[in-house]
């Protein structure tokens, strides 16, 4: 079974920069507004700060930092005594579960995927979450149309491991019934995806048509800067 599973963030849909963040703190403050609560800005930017933070932090070392975990700290941190329906809303509007961020999607992607399914590919998603939890994220695919391209996925906050563990994707190949050895692995850091898909077995491709990764670890065996050129690659 030839499979090809993909990165979600600057390789299938990507920010412009501070756009989620600014979405959260939106949100978050309403929250708060609504509530009647007095917290100060000062506040809020470090608690964000913090938790962000923290999910670096983890993704770097190979911990993990669950977006929920994020959630729990920004709470405590504030200092209130809230009702847990408050500490939800708050949870809520943290994570984007109630309204989603407006993300872009990666040029020349949903024929990519579309001929490649056509070719009897099967496709997986392998996404380190951050502090926006996997069922938003297949949201955002999904209002994008591009979610029924994909056979199955591995994101870190339901495996429990960031890239470049070689359980997420062994999770993801495991999703459709695929083997290492026929799969390849597109994404945008060497560090993660270059380096983790290799480990495993599979064909890494370096996607830099969002943003190019300057890290002086191994590169991939093949580059790409349009999600097309993977078709020839493939032939």
């Amino acid at each position: 079974m030839r499979a090809v599973t993909y990165d979600f963030w600057n390789t299938l849909m990507w920010e412009e920069p501070g756009t989620v963040r600014a979405t959260r703190r939106r949100q978050v403050e309403q929250v708060f507004r609504d509530a009647g609560l007095q917290v100060d800005q000062e506040t809020i930017e470090q608690g964000l700060l913090a938790i962000s933070g923290k999910q670096h932090d983890a993704w770097i070392s190979g911990g993990m930092f669950h977006p929920d975990d994020g959630a729990r700290h920004f709470i405590d941190g504030l200092g209130h005594d809230l009702t847990p329906e408050i500490e939800d809303l708050i949870s809520e509007a943290l994570l984007l579960t109630a309204d989603g961020p407006e993300l872009n999607l990666a040029e020349g992607i949903e024929p990519t995927l579309r001929t490649l399914k056509e070719n009897g590919y099967r496709l997986a998603i392998v996404c380190d979450v951050g502090l926006a939890p996997s069922p938003v994220l297949r949201g955002c695919l999904d209002s994008a149309g591009l979610l029924g391209y994909f056979d199955g996925w591995a994101f870190s906050d339901e495996v429990g491991v960031y890239k470049p563990d070689r359980q997420i994707f062994a999770h993801a190949l495991d999703s459709i019934g695929a083997r290492p050895e026929d799969s390849w692995h597109v994404g945008d850091l060497k560090r993660t995806d270059v380096a983790g898909s290799r480990d495993f077995g599979m064909t890494p491709v370096r996607y830099r048509g969002v943003a190019e990764d300057e890290d002086e670890a191994s590169e991939a065996e093949h580059v790409i800067t349009s999600h097309p050129e993977i078709l020839d690659l493939l032939d």
